[in-house]
């Protein structure tokens, strides 16, 4: 009976894990951390710099390039009709604990209201 408690219990875990990786707010949670960083720009190329950590978390890996792309178009889907990346630039920092090297993907977003 435990056993099933506890699987149950590890389904529903991951089952919201994985609901909330991918929602703005999920997205926010990782600003407030410093994972993600946006600055607006006065430039007339593009409107924002965003600053990625190729951190691992859930269902959402900053290294990843659809994720960093899923990322930035959940961001500011509230306030740009279509986001367009004019580039993207890895900074490498080094590396982790693991082995892994740190990288900040620093990414210019064009706004289309």
């Amino acid at each position: 009976m435990m056993s099933i408690l506890i699987r149950l219990f590890i389904i529903f875990f991951v089952i919201c894990a994985y609901g909330c990786a991918v929602t703005p707010d999920y997205f926010r949670y990782l600003e407030s951390r410093g994972t993600i960083k946006i600055d607006i720009v006065d430039n007339d190329s593009y409107d924002y710099r965003v600053w990625i950590d190729n951190k691992v978390d859930f269902t959402w890996d900053g290294g990843n390039r659809e994720d960093r792309l899923k990322a930035v178009n959940r961001i500011f889907e509230a306030e740009c009709r279509e986001v367009h990346v004019i580039d993207e630039t890895p900074l490498k920092r080094g590396k982790y604990v693991t082995g892994k090297e740190a990288i900040t993907w620093v990414m210019k977003i064009r706004c289309i209201k």
